[in-house]
């Protein structure tokens, strides 16, 4: 594994080792910028218009979607809301709340400690 300082680190990084892949949007061949995970899939892009560009024509196709679970930041067709601390959260399934829950349950017990 190799950890790099910046986001021009990172894209340095892999322009040198050629680690590219197919965009999910433009279909291009390049180096990744970013990776998703949409509706149980990886999806990677070369740029961030390309990532807006997906999630503007999601919506159409979808409608009301999760696009980014509160607990593994995952987009997804199927949403589940649920009220925690006061604030609506959104998540892409029903495991992802009870994790999220457990999560906030346990990290109130550690900082009351």
């Amino acid at each position: 594994m190799n950890f790099v300082c910046t986001l021009a680190c990172s894209q340095e990084f892999k322009r040198v080792n050629n680690i590219t892949g197919t965009c999910a949007y433009c279909k291009n061949e390049r180096i990744i910028k970013d990776a998703k995970r949409i509706d149980n899939e990886d999806c990677f892009f070369c740029r961030d218009t390309c990532v807006i560009l997906l999630r503007h024509q999601l919506k159409k196709k979808w409608g009301k979607h999760c696009e980014s679970c509160a607990y593994c930041f995952s987009v997804s067709k199927t949403v589940v809301t649920a009220e925690y601390e006061g604030t609506y959260k959104e998540f892409c399934s029903e495991d992802c709340s009870s994790n999220y829950k457990i999560f906030c349950t346990c990290n109130e017990t550690c900082s009351a400690r």
